[in-house]
């Protein structure tokens, strides 16, 4: 499970900073069969200690595919991620994701302002992406108009 976690977390990584995803061979078809969307605004979760971030995702059952997500956040030098909740049925669903600082309780913490936010949907046996995004999100206090 930690080999998992870090070799997801290395490929969130290296698409946040490339941009870039592997096109396989099913997205030549009309509609992608995942489909990642950070939307731009966050908030505080536990005075600073997370950040609660929302999503739209979307994937399709595709045989010999295993879903699985993971999202990220950075601000300064303090550091979240987490898994990336799926519900592969080919419907769009907005998703809430906490994201807890990756340091000890009290050390960091985030604040009001901009984070960059990425989130990434793969095949949990090949590590092949199906669907990326990477964006700046305002951190607020609480969320305005959350659903």
């Amino acid at each position: 499970m930690l080999r998992k976690m870090a070799l997801g977390f290395i490929a969130l990584l290296v698409a946040a900073m490339s941009g870039l995803a592997a096109q396989p061979a099913a997205a030549a078809t009309r509609q992608p069969v995942a489909e990642v969307t950070v939307l731009p605004a966050a908030h505080l979760t536990d005075g600073g200690a997370a950040i609660t971030v929302r999503l739209l995702v979307r994937c399709r059952p595709v045989d010999g595919v295993q879903w699985e997500g993971f999202v990220n956040a950075t601000q300064g030098d303090v550091f979240a991620w987490a898994g990336l909740p799926l519900v592969c049925d080919g419907r769009r669903h907005l998703v809430h994701v906490v994201l807890p600082v990756s340091a000890p309780p009290g050390t960091a913490e985030f604040t009001r302002g901009a984070a960059e936010v990425s989130a990434v949907i793969m095949d949990e046996n090949t590590l092949v992406e199906y669907a990326d995004d990477a964006r700046s999100v305002k951190v607020v206090a609480r969320c305005h108009g959350t659903s």
